[in-house]
């Protein structure tokens, strides 16, 4: 819930064919969560991303000695 006090939400968003951008999103612990214009401008609909924290942590961890 949005109004839950000392919670961040970070988010990203890449275009539908750049698959470099999508893994780069998911291997930092990114999460897709559906499509959305980037702008009013846009004519198309880039992939948006909720980073997981808990991912991050767990990637983050399993990396120190």
């Amino acid at each position: 819930r949005f109004h839950q006090k000392n919670k961040v939400l970070i988010f990203g968003s890449a275009h539908p064919e750049n698959l470099p951008a999508q893994r780069t999103l998911e291997a930092a612990g990114f999460e897709k969560r559906g499509e959305m214009k980037y702008d009013i401008d846009s004519t198309e609909n880039d992939i948006f991303y909720i980073l997981n924290l808990d991912a991050l942590q767990a990637k983050i961890s399993a990396k120190l000695p």
